[in-house]
């Protein structure tokens, strides 16, 4: 996260917590879904639970999701195992979150 925003939190704390999704649930907090890899080398995946918790708390309607071998960006590579289920995923979150 460093050379991504430019500096530890202690020089650019109003950055992390600007990108920081958890300082962004609230009442109108729209339905989420999370699918976070378990291998991802840039967010750690406790993050995901932690974003989970905190749309529990607040009323959020949302789904997560764990690829146990998946790291960063693994849906980048587009006919993968990750990125397949993901899509199917998000597909069916959106399909039954638009309708409604």
């Amino acid at each position: 996260m460093h050379a991504y925003i430019g500096g530890p939190p202690s020089t650019l704390a109003v950055r992390y917590h600007l990108l920081s999704p958890i300082n962004h649930v609230d009442e109108h907090t729209p339905p989420t879904i999370t699918v976070q890899g378990e291998a991802d080398r840039v967010v750690p995946a406790g993050q995901a639970a932690i974003l989970d918790t905190a749309l529990s708390q607040a009323g959020i309607p949302h789904e997560t999701y764990y690829l146990p071998w998946a790291d960063h960006g693994f849906d980048v590579v587009v006919g993968s195992i990750a990125s397949q289920i993901a899509r199917a995923k998000v597909a069916e979150f959106l399909a039954f979150h638009t309708t409604r």
